[in-house]
């Protein structure tokens, strides 16, 4: 009888602090999470991960390559309580769980990803779900990629738009990871210059943008901000690409775009 009491004390306690403010906690969605749905999303419209396979048993993800039960099972719950482009896409909430983890209003940094950009291409340029997504499911497609890229858009617009006006002191940097490698050559390779070259734009509260070159590439853009703006004597690197093959081979480049 004792047993039993504590273990349904211990479920009671559990569940209070898993439900309890859960609209705030945590405030975002971690990485895994954010794969995980992203996945299912992806399964329930169109069968396949977000590279293109049929019903995998490993998702490759985020290159970390996924053990399938949570997939699934998130695909499930997301087909019976459904998914809808306002609960994850809603700009304003994007704010607010960025500043609402600084209670104190202390300098902090946030890191936000957004693998919207990335196909499979869901969107069209009005943020509408593509339906037909069995026969646009193709990361070489430039017209569904440039479609929903005009959404992505318009989003990460809104978001910058909504930090600015909280607090006008930010430094906000819009990086890409890599470029859309398939609008001059549908048959090109991720080394390919089109896969180095990325967006990278910098928003400076003050303006000052002297000392930042017209052009770099990313391994840099810390090193000029932390220079310019906490008087660190940081070196500025040699503007080289490095590219990691899956068979470990190490191909640079010393072209910057």
């Amino acid at each position: 009888m004792n047993k039993q009491i504590i273990l349904i004390l211990v479920l009671i306690f559990s569940c209070f602090f898993r439900l309890f403010s859960i609209t705030n906690l945590p405030p975002a969605l971690n990485w895994d999470e954010v794969s995980h749905g992203y996945n299912a999303f992806s399964l329930l419209q169109a069968g396949k991960d977000e590279w293109g396979a049929n019903s995998p048993v490993i998702f490759r993800a985020y290159g970390d390559y996924k053990l399938p039960v949570y997939i699934y099972l998130t695909a499930i719950s997301e087909k019976i309580f459904g998914v809808s482009k306002p609960d994850y896409l809603k700009t304003n909430d994007i704010k607010n769980s960025i500043f609402k983890t600084n209670k104190e209003n202390n300098p902090f940094f946030v890191y936000v990803h957004f693998p919207i950009p990335h196909y499979p291409y869901f969107f069209d340029s009005n943020g509408n779900k593509i339906t037909d997504l069995n026969k646009n499911f193709n990361r070489t497609n430039k017209f569904y990629y440039l479609s929903q890229l005009k959404y992505t858009n318009s989003v990460i617009k809104e978001v910058t738009e909504n930090i600015i006006k909280h607090d006008k002191n930010s430094i906000i940097i819009i990086q890409g990871d890599h470029g859309f490698r398939f609008l001059t050559n549908e048959k090109a390779s991720d080394i390919d210059d089109e896969g180095f070259s990325i967006l990278n734009a910098i928003y400076l509260p003050d303006s000052n943008y002297v000392g930042f070159p017209d052009t770099m590439n990313a391994i840099n853009t810390f090193r000029y901000i932390f220079n310019n703006y906490f008087d660190t004597k940081l070196k500025i690197l040699e503007n080289k690409r490095t590219y990691i093959l899956d068979s470990h081979e190490i191909i640079n480049k010393t072209q910057i775009y």
